[in-house]
């Protein structure tokens, strides 16, 4: 589903160059999660698209609060400040700086995910930023 709407709303996808980058975890929810659901997403996403994987190029370098608690917007986009750092030299090393990121997560409330994840990514050189996810919440 989330390939088909993509590919409805860039048609022409094939004709850019894009790379998938998943929302990462922080290490000691992957530990004790066993798996990240952003990344299997975007795992699926890049099998049907045919458009590279980058993984452990983005990180979540800070451990914060679920989001799902946090009563509003301003203390999610709080809670996550500082909480992403994209490894530069890999992104560079892929030619990051010419080509446009998918970068998928599961589920997005208010995006404040998105928006530091992206901004970790834009500080090591990303361009174009693009984010899809499966659900919005509210």
């Amino acid at each position: 589903m989330l390939f088909q709407k993509f590919s409805e709303m860039f048609p022409d996808f094939k004709n850019t160059s894009f790379v998938v980058i998943p929302i990462p975890l922080h290490k000691n929810k992957l530990r004790r999660r066993g798996f990240n659901q952003a990344e299997l997403l975007a795992r699926e996403f890049s099998r049907l698209s045919h458009i590279s994987l980058l993984t452990n190029s983005l990180l979540k370098i800070k451990e914060t609060p679920a989001q799902v608690d946090a009563p509003d917007r301003e203390t999610r986009l709080k809670n996550l400040e500082g909480a992403f750092a994209a490894d530069s030299k890999k992104l560079t090393a892929y030619g990051l700086q010419h080509k446009a990121i998918i970068l998928i997560d599961d589920v997005s409330t208010t995006g404040a995910t998105l928006i530091h994840a992206s901004a970790a990514l834009q500080h090591a050189g990303a361009q174009k930023i693009i984010g899809l996810v499966i659900a919005h919440g509210g």
